[in-house]
């Protein structure tokens, strides 16, 4: 009973989920190269070994300001990484991160062009943002630093549900926290 139960939870999360897809032919340009099985905790231990690598991670802020002292502007966001995993609910149009990740990582994006009310009014603490870039540092406290990233997509509050599954790299024991 309990395995046909797994399957029926299985068989409907699948068969209401689509697949992520970049927003822009810039975004696919990344996209096209990244690497996905890439985390946090293996650029820690040999960062030399992804220096080359574009990565995709996706990150819940914690905080971000905007660098004026740069030309263009930079957009500096501080993310708590989360393990994603590309796939939408097509019922509700929301992504699932997982509760859980690899800890901290920073990057910076120029400006789009907005004012800075409109960051303040489109880019908030707790949004999701897909990052694609090369790692290239990483901290004393542990903080992976991708510098200026090649791409960042911005992912409302509204758009993203943490609370629904708890998974972490492939192979890692799934958890289903709340069945709808």
């Amino acid at each position: 009973m309990r395995t046909l139960s797994l399957l029926a939870v299985v068989t409907l999360l699948a068969s209401c989920t689509t697949y992520y897809r970049p927003v822009s032919e810039w975004e696919q340009r990344y996209f096209d190269v990244a690497t996905f099985d890439v985390f946090p905790d293996d650029v820690r231990s040999s960062p030399s070994q992804y220096s080359d690598s574009i990565l995709a991670w996706a990150g819940v802020v914690d905080s971000w300001s905007i660098d004026e002292s740069t030309d263009p502007e930079l957009l500096h966001l501080e993310m708590d990484h989360r393990f994603f995993s590309w796939a939408m609910d097509v019922g509700t149009q929301q992504f699932w991160p997982s509760p859980r990740g690899e800890g901290r990582f920073i990057a910076r994006w120029p400006n789009p062009g907005w004012s800075l009310e409109e960051l303040r009014e489109n880019i908030r603490v707790g949004d999701l943002f897909i990052v694609y870039g090369t790692a290239q540092q990483v901290q004393a406290d542990g903080t992976v630093d991708f510098g200026q990233a090649e791409y960042v997509r911005l992912i409302p509050q509204e758009q993203f549900r943490d609370d629904r599954i708890d998974y972490g790299r492939p192979g890692e024991p799934t958890k289903v926290l709340d069945v709808f």
